[in-house]
């Protein structure tokens, strides 16, 4: 319940602030171009097209550490297909998880079979959550 409770505060004050962390970072990338230096290597997914964001978060956290350590405890508090403004690549999945070291959206676009696919986390704080973790 109170995880419930939690998300339910950061989605009204969320949507009193006009839009939630996943529309805030989108709008962020697309004035700044340069995030998308070095968008490869990054880990490799090698999931098939139909994969779920879930599929995606738990292959992104398996292969990726942190500074304060490894990623085991997660959850998803939503996920959809966005668009970067004036990105030069498009429609990438963005997948907003609350995990015991705080929020994190990742990005994902699929490549093809033999790349897989890209993926790339931003911190949620920095975009609007407060929220400290998924417990």
């Amino acid at each position: 319940m109170k995880r419930l409770s939690l998300v339910v505060c950061l989605l009204a004050i969320g949507s009193l602030a006009g839009a939630d962390p996943i529309d805030r970072l989108a709008e962020d990338l697309g004035k700044h171009a340069l995030w998308q230096n070095g968008i490869y290597p990054s880990p490799k997914i090698d999931l098939p097209l139909t994969a779920t964001g879930k599929e995606i978060a738990a292959a992104y956290f398996d292969k990726t550490s942190e500074s304060k350590g490894k990623i085991t405890d997660w959850e998803i508090y939503d996920e959809r297909i966005i668009d970067i403004p004036n990105g030069s690549q498009s429609h990438f999945t963005a997948i907003w998880c609350g995990t015991e070291f705080g929020g994190r959206i990742i990005l994902a676009q699929y490549g093809s079979a033999k790349t897989g696919w890209w993926t790339r986390a931003f911190n949620a704080k920095y975009y609007g959550t407060s929220e400290t973790n998924a417990q």
